[in-house]
C-alpha cells in the first residue's frame, strides 16, 4: 500500500521539484492536519517530504491515481515559476527550472 501511494505521488511535478532541490521522503502516512473551518476535511494516504526542515504533505487519491490539491492548496502558473498557494491565495511554495522557495524566502 505505501509503495503504491508513493509511486503515485512521485509522478507529481510538485513532488519532483521539491525532491530535485534536495528534499527527502520521510514516508507515507495517514495524516489529518489542523485547518481552518471550511477547508477540505478529507483524510487519506499522504507522502511526507521534508525540505530544509519544513514538512510538506502530498495527499493521494488512490482511485484516480493523482495527488489531490483539494481546498488546502492550489497551483498558479506565473511568468517566473509555479506557485503553490493556500486557501487564502498566499504563496506557500514556489519553484521554477532552477530554484525553489518557501514563504519565508520569497
Amino acid at each position: 500500500m505505501n509503495l503504491f501511494v508513493a509511486r503515485i505521488a512521485l509522478c507529481n511535478k510538485n513532488v519532483g521539484e521539491i525532491l530535485r532541490h534536495g528534499g527527502g521522503v520521510k514516508g507515507v502516512i495517514d495524516f489529518t492536519p489542523s485547518r481552518p473551518k471550511g477547508w477540505n476535511l478529507s483524510t487519506g494516504p499522504t507522502l511526507w517530504v521534508v525540505y530544509q526542515g519544513i514538512d510538506v504533505y502530498f495527499y493521494v487519491n488512490e482511485t484516480k491515481k493523482i495527488v489531490v490539491p483539494g481546498y488546502l492548496y492550489g497551483k498558479k502558473k506565473m511568468e517566473n515559476g509555479t506557485f503553490i498557494v493556500d486557501g487564502n491565495g498566499t504563496c506557500v511554495i514556489a519553484f521554477n527550472g532552477s530554484d525553489i522557495w518557501f514563504s519565508g524566502g520569497m
